[in-house]
C-alpha cells in the first residue's frame, strides 16, 4: 500500500488482522485507535512497514498483538503506544536509519498518559516486547518508556537487543541504510538478547 493516509483501526474496532502486507511511503503507516473488550483491536504479523515520515506503527489506548514485522526508518518513531493499552510484540525488528533529517525521538515509544492544557489523563498500560530488535541510528537510544506508575503500568522487554545503556549491541544487519535488515553471520541477535523489567 502506497498512500499519505493511515490504515485506520478506529474506535470500536476489535480483531483485525492484517497478515503478509508491505504498507510504505506515508506520513503514518497504521494507526489503532481505544480498545473496547478484551480482544485485540489488532493482530499484525508477517509484515513490513517502512519509510513513514512520522510513525510506522501508532496505538493509542489499543490491544495490539504483533509478530514478525519489520518496521523501518521512520521520521519520528517506528512504534507508538500512547495513552496506555495493551501491547505483545514478539520476533520484531523496529529499526530507525531515517537519513532525511535528525530524529529527535528513540525508535520504539511506550507511555501512559496525555496532557491536555494542563489537565493529565492517565490510563492502564501493559506493553510486551519480547525477541525483538530495537535498534538505529540515535547514539541516545532507540527506547523511551515513559510510565506514570500512579494507574496499573508495566512495560517489559526480555530477550531482545536494545540500542541505548546496556543493552546495546549491534545486531549487525547487512545494510541497514539500504534497507537490508538480514543478519550478518555472527550476529549477537541469533539467539543472544537483553531483559529489561519495568
Amino acid at each position: 500500500l502506497h498512500d499519505a493516509l493511515p490504515i485506520s483501526i478506529s474506535k470500536g474496532s476489535w480483531d483485525s488482522e492484517i497478515d503478509y502486507a508491505l504498507i510504505e511511503n506515508g506520513f503514518v503507516g497504521i494507526l489503532v485507535d481505544t480498545n473496547v473488550n478484551a480482544n485485540p483491536t489488532l493482530r499484525i504479523s508477517n509484515t513490513m512497514i517502512r519509510n513513514q515520515s512520522h510513525v510506522g506503527l501508532m496505538g493509542q489506548t489499543a490491544h495490539i498483538v504483533g509478530q514478525n514485522l519489520l518496521v523501518s526508518n521512520c521520521g519520528t518513531a517506528t512504534v507508538v503506544m500512547q495513552y496506555g493499552g495493551h501491547y505483545d510484540y514478539s520476533h520484531c525488528t523496529f529499526a530507525n536509519y531515517w537519513r532525511y533529517e535528525t530524529r529527535k525521538y528513540p525508535s520504539v515509544i511506550i507511555t501512559n498518559y496525555y496532557d491536555y492544557q494542563g489537565t493529565l489523563y492517565l490510563y492502564p498500560m501493559q506493553a510486551s516486547i519480547t525477541d525483538c530488535i530495537i535498534y538505529g541510528s540515535r547514539a541516545d537510544g532507540e527506547l523511551l518508556i515513559d510510565l506514570d506508575d500512579r494507574v496499573d503500568a508495566s512495560a517489559t522487554v526480555t530477550h531482545s537487543i536494545v540500542r541505548g545503556g546496556e543493552w546495546d549491541e549491534d545486531p549487525m544487519f547487512v545494510n541497514p541504510q539500504g534497507g537490508d535488515f538480514h543478519l550478518q553471520e555472527g550476529s549477537p541477535a541469533v539467539g543472544i538478547g537483553y531483559s529489561y523489567p519495568n
